[in-house]
């Protein structure tokens, strides 16, 4: 079960835009198989530590972490085959990132973000490689 946190993220202007905050922010660690994946439909489907549902419907920013030290231990980040991610982040299935051994892949909007329609922008966290990878993942974004 990831954890998440409601907390106000901003700006240190004086001008307080509420498109430069968020008040969602999930993460977990995770261990994913060889030839397995992971999908983050983001609405309704994501629980905090209390049992609680979240649904981000603009998101900010996310952030992958591949903990694994071998090389050829790699993740691929993109949209799920049936429903692609946001074409704001992805623009369709077969756009990928791939997140080397002990790297680290970041994707931020903090002022428009990307909007998030349940079931229709899945991201993906797929290990094509031989072995086991522990990686983290991180959403931040906003409810409303």
């Amino acid at each position: 079960m990831g954890k998440t946190s409601r907390v106000t993220f901003g700006t240190s202007d004086a001008t307080d835009d509420a498109n430069e905050q968020a008040d969602i922010l999930y993460f977990t660690s995770a261990s994913r198989a060889s030839g397995a994946a992971d999908d983050y439909d983001l609405v309704a489907t994501l629980t905090d530590a209390l049992g609680a549902t979240i649904t981000i419907v603009d998101l900010t920013m996310i952030y992958v972490r591949n903990k694994n030290t071998t090389t050829g231990e790699k993740l691929v980040v993109g949209g799920d085959a049936a429903a692609p991610a946001n074409g704001e982040i992805f623009a369709d299935t077969s756009d990928m990132i791939v997140v080397n051994p002990a790297g680290q892949w970041y994707w931020s909007s903090p002022i428009d973000g990307a909007a998030i329609t349940g079931g229709a922008d899945t991201i993906q966290v797929n290990n094509t490689s031989g072995a086991a990878i522990l990686y983290d993942i991180v959403f931040m974004g906003r409810s409303a």
